[in-house]
This record gives structure tokens, C-alpha cells and sequence, in this order.
């Protein structure tokens, strides 16, 4: 597949990323035990950006479980809360941001057990 990059010139540039090289990332990840068969996945990235292939094609290439937000999900922290929960959630990959905002979050409303499964959180960007 392909992805564009703003690179250092703010000119977006093709870059392709060829199927061995997602392979070998995915085996990265699961050398890691970064993620693994086992894992509940939740896929929190936008189409437009990389990391939604991983989350997707990576799931069902390692054979996790995959979940997935209804649209906008991820600007109403309840719901998110609630899917974290009721879905026992075991791995992430988002930006800082996120991060930061939901686990003040759960913090400032005592949501203890929500992100009790949790065990794998990748970030990256903005």
C-alpha cells in the first residue's frame, strides 16, 4: 500500500510500503510481545493515517481479536470507557493526546477497572 508523508518540506510525498516490510513489522510486534493472538485490539485510528492498516490487516494477520468504535467514537470518553470495559481491551495504538485525555479521564471520575486488561500501549504523532 501506499501512505503520503508531509515530510520536513510539507510537500506530501508517495511512499509505498511493501507487504515484507508489514510482515516484519507485525513479527516485530509479536517478538515484542507487543501484541499477540490472544489480544483484544481496539482499532481507535483514523483511515487516513498508517497505522489503521496495522490495526486491521495486523489483527487479523497475528489472529487477535479486533473492536472497533461506532463513528466518533472517540471523542465520547463514556462510550469509550464502556467499550474498554465490556470488551476487556488489552492493546492500543494512538497518539499522545488521546492518551493523556482519556486516562485524566478515567482518573478524575475514578474509573479504576475500566483499563484493567490493558497491557500493550503504542503511541506515535501529535
Amino acid at each position: 500500500y501506499i501512505i503520503f508523508t508531509s515530510g520536513s518540506t510539507g510537500i506530501p510525498k508517495a511512499v509505498q510500503v511493501r507487504h515484507k516490510n508489514f510482515t516484519e513489522f507485525m513479527c516485530s510486534l509479536i517478538y515484542g510481545d507487543v501484541v499477540n493472538k490472544n489480544d483484544t485490539i481496539l482499532q481507535i485510528a483514523r483511515c487516513s493515517f498508517d497505522v489503521h492498516v496495522q490495526d486491521i490487516l495486523g489483527t487479523f494477520m497475528i489472529g487477535s481479536s479486533l473492536i472497533m468504535l461506532h463513528p466518533r467514537g472517540i471523542m465520547d470518553v463514556d462510550y469509550l470507557a464502556s467499550v474498554f470495559k465490556d470488551k476487556n481491551i488489552t492493546c492500543i495504538t494512538t497518539v499522545p493526546t488521546i492518551i493523556h485525555n482519556f486516562f485524566t479521564y478515567l482518573q478524575q471520575h475514578n474509573y479504576n477497572k475500566v483499563a484493567q486488561y490493558l497491557r500493550s500501549v503504542c503511541s506515535g504523532g501529535m
